[in-house]
């Protein structure tokens, strides 16, 4: 991080960003004072000097000894020109401090501690010796004690940047964030103009889930530093995580300009372009991305789910193969033989498919996914007794899984069978997840199928602009000409064909209602 900066914004996807602390030596810097040594100074001239005032400047000798190793860097012998300072001069907080700050530096928390308590307690009005023990508390996890000294400083010294800086981290470690905000906010009004206090209010504002607020402030960061790469990728990822996909894409190029290699950016940019709905670049950069990382199967497994969307199984099939060990290949994960699956699926090699879902449920008994994807297989293969021995299986180990639901419920209403089971399964699915456009669907075309159009058509109507897919589409088309709303019918189904379709079935059905609704008006 810059400037000593304690976040780091990393794969925030997620969209998260954590406190790292560096070590308090690293983080202390108290410029050399003497103002704290007492009556320090030469005896006036023909004045025999006090024993204490003798005291005080050998004390002062040693100090400025001290001083002088410590900026050599050898913190031994400061700490005994220190500590021979103290002896001379024990009422010196000045001395205490220099003396607690080497201690520390050196990792000896416990007498930096009493160093440090002692001058605070000697000199009350000096804030320093409490910023530096706040220092020291909170990497000895003594948050609250911490958070004290820092308050303590700011009483004193309300425009401390360095206390602020250190109290907003503190309450963040804590996960206090709306207190950390209120301080960081009190930071900026008195530093306007630094891009790290803005991009760190950014971080804050993204942990609480306020996008536009991180957004504002990312990208005020990047106005006053152009520079600031971990600015503009907190753009870039707050961009993405608040929905405004094509903005965040530029602002990663923009970073990707400077970092042509990182590969977190690479892959930042393929899952960008697949939300935004582009496979073909979403292919694209996770190929490039592969190419830095040839051997990582979560990047294959990816490329494959893009090139099953593109219907391009094939190379889906030799991208997921490549993973597997040929000497063990039945030793894959779950998730790449449901992928297999899938790809076999989509090719129509459906022994191949069955197969592979059947390796997967193999391999992880107790996980669903497989059970869902085979079930469906089946269902869509029409063998609805196998689908339902499939779904029950899986419905033992897990009942209130709401795709499990949605998918037993839905195979009943193609089916045609247990249709007031299925709606209870269906409305149970829904419960869980009010908004899902194919949990809408389903329940809507039970309702559909049990002769309730007024039901059907309130739940497809909401399904369609939840999920705009064909299917759906088909649904809410059959039943407006149920209702003899034969024009929006038309309108439904046309509007269905408008949209890209893994499934060549539904559009083959949408094609036949359309040509048998026109037909039939042609024929009155």
């Amino acid at each position: 991080m810059r400037n000593g900066q304690r976040f780091v914004f990393a794969c925030f996807f997620a969209v998260s960003s954590t406190l790292t602390g560096c070590r308090p030596a690293q983080r202390i810097a108290l410029a050399a004072d003497s103002r704290g040594i007492g009556a320090l100074g030469r005896a006036a001239q023909g004045v025999v000097p006090s024993p204490d005032l003798l005291a005080q400047q050998k004390g002062l000798a040693h100090y400025l000894a001290g001083l002088l190793a410590e900026g050599h860097g050898d913190l031994a012998h400061a700490k005994v020109q220190y500590r021979n300072a103290h002896e001379q001069d024990p009422g010196s907080a000045q001395i205490l401090l220099r003396l607690g700050v080497v201690q520390l530096q050196g990792n000896e928390v416990e007498r930096a501690s009493e160093s440090l308590e002692a001058a605070a307690k000697l000199e009350p009005s000096d804030p320093r010796p409490k910023f530096v023990l706040g220092v020291l508390y909170s990497d000895q996890g003594r948050f609250d004690d911490a958070a004290k000294e820092y308050s303590q400083v700011l009483t004193q010294d309300p425009r401390n940047l360095g206390a602020l800086s250190q109290l907003a981290d503190l309450y963040i470690l804590q996960e206090k964030l709306q207190d950390g905000l209120a301080v960081y906010e009190r930071l900026l009004q008195e530093r306007p103009d630094s891009a790290v206090a803005h991009f760190n209010i950014g971080v804050l504002y993204a942990k609480v889930g306020n996008w536009p607020e991180a957004i504002e402030h990312m990208a005020k960061a990047v106005e006053l530093d152009p520079s600031f790469l971990e600015a503009r990728l907190g753009l870039a990822v707050s961009l993405e995580l608040g929905g405004q996909l094509g903005q965040a894409r530029e602002q990663f190029l923009q970073v990707l300009d400077q970092e042509p290699v990182n590969t977190q950016l690479i892959h930042y940019l393929a899952r960008v372009s697949y939300r935004l709905g582009d496979l073909g670049e979403a292919a694209r950069w996770l190929t490039r991305y592969l190419s830095f990382k040839p051997r990582e199967a979560a990047a294959h497994l990816e490329l494959a789910h893009v090139r099953i969307e593109q219907g391009q199984w094939q190379q889906a099939v030799e991208l997921i193969q490549n993973v597997l060990d040929p000497q063990n290949p039945g030793q894959g994960s779950v998730e790449l033989w449901t992928a297999l699956g899938m790809a076999y699926q989509t090719g129509q090699r459906y022994p191949d498919a069955e197969q592979a879902y059947r390796q997967a449920i193999k391999i992880a008994p107790t996980e669903v996914g497989p059970y869902l994807q085979l079930g469906t297989l089946f269902h869509r293969l029409g063998e609805y007794p196998v689908a339902e021995q499939v779904f029950q299986e899986a419905f033992r180990q897990h009942p209130d899984d709401p795709n499990l639901l949605n998918s037993l419920g839905y195979l009943y209403v193609d089916w045609g069978v247990h249709l007031e089971e299925a709606v209870n399964l269906l409305e149970r699915a829904l419960s869980q997840d009010p908004q899902n456009g194919a949990y809408l669907d389903s329940l809507g075309w039970a309702y559909f199928k049990l002769g309730q159009m007024e039901e059907a058509l309130q739940l497809l109507q909401v399904a369609v602009t939840r999920m705009p897919d064909p299917e759906v589409f088909e649904h809410l088309g059959q039943v407006y000409l149920k209702l003899g709303k034969e024009k929006e019918a038309l309108s439904m189904w046309k509007k269905g064909l408008e949209i890209s379709s893994k499934d060549p079935e539904v559009m083959q059905r949408l094609k036949f209602h359309i040509r048998e609704l026109t037909g039939n008006r042609k024929g009155r």
